[in-house]
């Protein structure tokens, strides 16, 4: 395209563009890089001029354009920021000098540099999302003429542009360019997948197209009939996508190729739901494969509703219905809400994954952890779950349960000690289905155990607990109950011997208990307590400075004196109370009194009224009930004040 053709694109969308601006921002681009020729040889003017031309197709505003069409001059030329500012405007320089600072981190190094780069790219875009979206229409031409470079920085592009280029595309809804930067990319990674998809595509391209007419006219007159105003559109396959397909489902590769898509645009969103029942009252639906992204939009914006149905032929479709304005979205992304609009703020700062990422920056130690986290955010799909007031939550495919605490904040996450999914009892480590209603129960006190991190799926639970397990000392005794019971660790001993100050725990291998004769060894700054008898202990022979003489201390066990309340939540069955009953004798607990409070066909609520030696001994308890298979759920009653 050349300079006089996208000044008069941008006319087209905007009357009130600064075409003198424009022309001058031509002309300066086109000194600046006279000189310079592409590794293709092609003249440099011809890249600034492509990037612009692929940010006309979303229809930015005219300072979108110059700083697309400026954006190598400070790097490059012997342009700078202030000359820029001084013949363009600070809105125009700041966009170039963003871009500049980008492309000067990826001169740096080639790989050990990745992860600072798409640090700094994502705290300037956070600040002005036009920057990432020049970002990627200059990834994208520079994909499109890769061609010319070696194999192995064709390669190394390529995932690159996988890695992260195609995630942020997704995110902003730019569904042109991530298809077209996967297909590319495809090609370059994995040629011999890439041909054979494309090869067959070509088998049944011409068959298709036959098909896919009848369809649209089919669809055409459904509307037609139930006097509903709106267009039928036949959908194009991309080879990645089809690629990704056949890597979940081997054994349905004709299948796969034989689907039809398509899309259905009708004027209001009672008319989708509409046209959705009369799909399904015509076609029979594939159930699993119904998908409303209208009452809960995906994150990038994107609303519709997909579904998936099979004709009486039996001939598979894949249909989305919905708005003009959303196709508009669809086709335009984040831009739709943007183009050439007066007075449109592009602070990327409230979009809810922005939020996520710089949550993410703020708590990684390293530009590598923080990559290697916005990976594992970035390559999942949505899922939605309802808190217990109703609140709707956006989670990532694969999330458990105690995911779904840390995206609530630490007051849940950090002392949460059970939880109800569907009203059912279940375990922090399930992981949540669409639709799943989530309640958590709470303690007055911090739970959080380190081996939480062995559950969690997701970057931002991960980042929430590593934070907090680095401002708690691992000796302080803020434990759960969860390492209580494998690693007791306290500062007010129940064993003799122990020196001020220092903190134990019991051998995890030879699990001393207070019939056994025990020895403390020193290792790393506490107290392992040993049974004499143990293995282990041949290692610390010659060590004898490590040696503690320690013994049980028996004067502790007092008689049960302590009240308490527990509630206990345990299968409905004749064996359950039996087994609970044996428990609390077994661990020398009294028994009071049960009270039923409520008892469906799957659970029964209990109350039992034990008595206890001290804290150590309703710990032990309380470990001991919750590692039995009949009980769902056991916590202590409070009273209040």
């Amino acid at each position: 395209m050349r300079p006089d053709e996208i000044i008069s694109a941008v006319r087209k969308y905007d009357k009130k563009a600064d075409v003198a601006a424009l022309r001058r921002a031509c002309m300066f681009a086109e000194k600046m890089h006279h000189d310079q020729r592409r590794e293709s040889g092609e003249k440099y003017l011809s890249h600034p001029l492509a990037v612009a031309e692929i940010l006309l197709e979303y229809k930015l505003d005219s300072t979108s354009i110059m700083a697309a069409l400026l954006h190598d001059t400070v790097e490059d030329t012997p342009a700078s920021y202030d000359s820029v500012c001084a013949l363009f405007g600070k809105d125009v320089a700041n966009l170039v000098q963003g871009l500049t600072k980008l492309e000067t981190y990826q001169l740096q190094s080639i790989t050990s540099d990745q992860a600072e780069n798409f640090q700094k790219l994502i705290l300037a875009s956070s600040k002005d999302m036009r920057i990432l979206l020049i970002k990627l229409a200059d990834r994208l031409h520079n994909m499109r003429t890769l061609d010319v470079c070696s194999a192995e920085k064709r390669r190394r592009k390529a995932q690159e542009t996988m890695d992260i280029y195609v995630p942020l595309a997704e995110r902003l809804g730019l569904h042109r360019i991530k298809n077209e930067l996967e297909d590319i990319s495809f090609k370059i990674l994995n040629p011999t997948a890439y041909a054979n998809i494309m090869q067959r595509l070509k088998l049944v391209g011409s068959k298709q197209k036959g098909m896919i007419v009848a369809e649209i006219k089919q669809l055409e007159n459904l509307l037609k009939k139930e006097h509903i105003k709106g267009r039928v559109i036949g959908r194009v396959k991309m080879p990645y996508s089809l690629w990704r397909k056949l890597q979940t489902h081997q054994n349905m590769m004709s299948s796969i190729f034989d689907v039809l898509g398509f899309r259905i645009i009708v004027t209001n969103i009672p008319d989708c739901y509409r046209v959705l029942g009369l799909i399904h009252g015509m076609y029979r639906a594939v159930p699993g494969r119904f998908k409303d992204y209208i009452s809960t939009p995906k994150d990038s914006g994107y609303r519709s509703l997909q579904t998936s149905v099979i004709t009486p032929k039996g001939l598979p479709l894949e249909i989305q219905i919905r708005t003009e304005e959303m196709e508009e979205e669809a086709m335009f992304g984040i831009a739709a809400h943007w183009s050439y609009k007066q007075g449109v703020k592009y602070d990327g700062r409230n979009l809810p994954w922005m939020k996520e990422f710089l949550e993410l920056i703020s708590k990684s130690k390293s530009p590598s952890e923080f990559l290697s986290r916005a990976k594992l955010h970035m390559y999942t799909d949505k899922l939605f779950c309802f808190d217990d007031k109703g609140m709707l939550y956006s989670l990532p495919q694969g999330a458990t349960a105690l995911d779904f605490a840390c995206y609530q904040g630490s007051k849940v996450a950090l002392k949460c000690v059970g939880v109800e999914i569907n009203e059912e009892p279940a375990e922090l480590k399930q992981v949540l289905q669409d639709g799943d209603k989530v309640k958590f129960k709470l303690t007055s006190k911090i739970v959080a155990d380190k081996r939480w991190l062995k559950v969690v799926t997701t970057a931002h639970a991960k980042t929430l607990l590593e934070a907090h397990f680095t401002e708690v000392p691992t000796t302080e005794q803020k434990s759960s109950w969860f390492s209580r019971f494998f690693h007791r660790k306290e500062k007010t001993s129940n064993i003799l011997g122990i020196p001020n100050g220092m903190a134990y725990q019991l051998d995890p291998n030879c699990h001393p208990t207070a019939k056994d004769a025990i020895v403390g060894i020193e290792e790393k700054g506490e107290i392992v307590i040993h049974k004499r008898t143990c293995p282990e202990l041949k290692k610390y022979v010659t060590q004898t400075d490590r040696w503690y003489s320690v013994e049980w201390n028996t004067e502790g066990k007092r008689r049960n004196t302590q009240a308490v309340s527990l509630t206990v939540i345990w299968k409905t069955g004749p064996e359950s109370m039996g087994r609970v009953v044996n428990i609390l004798n077994k661990m020398k607990a009294s028994i009071d009194s049960f009270v039923i409070l409520d008892q469906e066909h799957k659970k029964t609520r209990v109350q039992a009224n034990i008595r206890v030696k001290n804290k150590d001994h309703l710990l032990d308890v309380l470990d001991a009930l919750r590692t039995s298979e009949f009980v769902q759920t056991v916590y202590q009653e409070r009273e209040n004040g």
